[in-house]
């Protein structure tokens, strides 16, 4: 019997081999920046479908990659770094940043000792659900009803597979060109799934992330003889993580804008702007509809200024949009701002302003927003009722703390187009009750995870 065959079955904790034993310097340093971007994907509420970014993946990934002990130390140092970047760049609730920098180096060691006894399967599934329950609490606790969203975090099993086979690559018995071009395929395979499915849907590149992952986990888990007789397996690991770079490089190149989108909405530190303290802040050239030189967001309090922007996420500081009003909404409970807010449907040709959860969790709509500030020169001599076209403008944010996603925010101008109705009646130009509330009930929270968790689990069985 081989040895990977032997180590596949001496039982479920050998599943993805050991640890390194020795781990250069250099994987040491790669380590913990992995865990530091981790960090910095982080989001106020988890991803749609991906649950809180990559710090799960990382975790995972160094907790089989490493000793114990020095796993612990890359990941909390690497974590609490992209924690400070954060942080100072205003990216997310500080809470919530310092809250996951705590929880999850303590479910690092949940993993580290229960692994050996669980396997690898049970472990990774077990601080899953235990960083799950802890959202969820939070959430409860927090925002009542609409918090039942935190449970989305359960998403964050879709690293299971990826840390697995990027794992076994690295610490398996293969040529070190077949392990590095193999762990290299599998990180850059996740990195671009995540990029492109976890705001923005770019399906192009999203395929070729998860088929990356994939390859990586056949050629992790087994010893495929195809093509053995040619060249050397380093060679051919090589050859084949370039072809599947260069797909991906073509792939994500026909979906520029949605990818884009994906990148500045999940890794806002990537913008300059953000490093500079300039994002909120109109470029001097912009038109004069944008009101160059202006600090769109005031300074942060309900009266002066888009409240806690933190918890948005910059695209686009000057954005104009057209489309139909669907419904005004009611601004009332945990930290109403006193914002006046509406949707759009928007047509066709601007879908591509939309989130994935724009559409599980808005019906498929666009959020808008008129901080108490602009309110008496917007809104003022202004009815808005169902049906009517309107054209907006301002600036193009993700709410990170409400499903991630799309709006205008804040609004600095709404024009009527076409004032014709679809109501019975109209609604006035102040907050309201009506269809455009935004839909984050326990039960579409749930199921949608529920659904998401069962698909990812078929696959998870040919791994154990």
């Amino acid at each position: 019997m081989s040895a990977d065959r032997a180590a596949g079955s001496a039982g479920p904790a050998s599943i993805v081999g050991e640890p390194l034993r020795h781990p250069h310097p250099l994987v040491l340093v790669l380590s913990t920046a992995f865990a530091a971007v981790g960090a910095m994907t982080f989001a106020n509420a988890p991803y749609t479908l991906a649950g809180y970014g990559l710090g799960m993946f990382a975790l995972l990934t160094l907790g089989l990659l490493l000793p114990r002990l020095t796993a612990f130390v890359c990941f909390t140092v690497g974590y609490g770094v992209g924690t400070g970047v954060a942080l100072d760049l205003q990216t997310s609730f500080a809470q919530a940043q310092i809250g996951a920098a705590v929880i999850l180096p303590l479910l690092l060691l949940v993993f580290l000792f229960v692994r050996p006894k669980a396997g690898y399967l049970g472990s990774a599934l077990l601080v899953v659900t235990l960083e799950t329950l802890a959202a969820v609490v939070v959430g409860l606790s927090t925002f009542g009803s609409s918090g039942s969203y935190t449970a989305m975090a359960i998403m964050d099993v879709v690293y299971v597979l990826p840390a697995a086979a990027v794992a076994r690559m690295a610490t398996s018995d293969r040529p070190l060109g077949v392990r590095i071009g193999g762990s290299v395929l599998g990180v850059a395979g996740t990195v671009l799934a995540f990029l492109s499915g976890s705001v923005f849907l770019a399906v192009g590149p999203l395929l070729v992330g998860v088929l990356m992952v994939l390859l990586t986990s056949v050629l992790a888990f087994s010893r495929p003889r195809i093509l053995s007789s040619w060249v050397s397996p380093a060679r051919r690991a090589l050859a084949l993580t370039l072809v599947m770079l260069l797909l991906a490089s073509a792939v994500t190149a026909t979906s520029s804008q949605a990818l884009g989108y994906d990148l500045r909405a999940a890794l806002p530190e990537s913008s300059a702007a953000y490093w500079t303290h300039t994002a909120w802040v109109q470029p001097s050239s912009a038109s004069p509809g944008c009101r160059p030189g202006w600090n769109f967001a005031g300074d942060g309090t309900f009266a002066g200024g888009v409240w806690h922007k933190e918890r948005l996420h910059l695209i686009d500081p000057c954005r104009v949009v057209q489309g139909t009003v669907a419904g005004v909404s009611n601004d009332s409970g945990y930290g109403a701002d006193g914002d006046f807010s509406f949707d759009l449907h928007l047509p066709s040709s601007e879908q591509s302003y939309l989130t994935i959860g724009d559409g599980v969790l808005n019906g498929g709509t666009l959020h808008v927003e008129v901080v108490p500030r602009d309110q008496p020169s917007v809104l003022r001599n202004l009815t808005l009722c169902l049906g009517m076209q309107v054209q907006v403008t301002g600036a193009f944010v993700i709410d990170t703390d409400h499903g991630m996603g799309s709006e205008i925010h804040p609004a600095w101008s709404v024009v009527v187009l076409d004032p014709t109705c679809h109501a019975a009646s109209p609604s006035s130009a102040t907050p309201s009750d009506s269809s455009g509330t935004r839909p984050w009930g326990v039960s579409s929270s749930v199921g949608t995870a529920a659904l998401g968790l069962g698909s990812f689990l078929a696959l998870l069985r040919r791994v154990a």
